[in-house]
């Protein structure tokens, strides 16, 4: 079993803290999974070069399953064959084992996990875009076919 250090406590404290205050002062994008609008209790959190989305809602959508362990601060995603896991606080995460970079460590917001939108990207080999327009966030996984849902850029 292992146990949470105190460097990743704090750094989860500050990520939050910081993506509360963000989420303050700005207006929440709308999601949608497969052209499917997604609800959550916690709205997506835009930074400067990347979106953090709420995990377990965005990954019912790509027909994934999570696993939220709090008191190690484990998750884990299963979709068919794969299984990503990661910890809070932390870049490093596994993809069936194999070890990868998250470009930003997952973080809690009101006690729900977020993500980096490219995660899903690269991990569930999903298509994601914005659209600062209509401040849309679409996730289309690989097997949806998106040449009938995919925003124009």
């Amino acid at each position: 079993m292992r146990p949470v250090s105190t460097r990743t406590v704090v750094i989860t404290l500050l990520l939050s803290s910081t993506v509360s205050l963000l989420m303050m002062v700005s207006k929440s994008a709308t999601v949608r999974v497969n052209g499917q609008r997604i609800l959550s209790d916690v709205s997506p959190v835009s930074g400067v070069h990347e979106h953090f989305l709420p995990l377990r809602a965005v990954a019912l959508g790509l027909g994934a399953v999570t696993s939220y362990d709090a008191k190690r601060g484990r998750i884990e995603i299963f979709r068919g064959r794969d299984t990503i896991t990661m910890y809070l606080g932390e870049r490093r995460a596994k993809l069936n084992g194999i070890d990868f970079q998250l470009e930003h460590a997952p973080f809690l917001v009101r006690g729900r996990v977020m993500v980096p939108s490219s995660l899903f990207m690269h991990a569930l080999r999903s298509y994601v875009h914005y659209d600062a327009s209509s401040e849309t966030i679409d996730v289309l996984s690989n097997s949806h076919n998106a040449s009938e849902s995919e925003p124009n850029p």
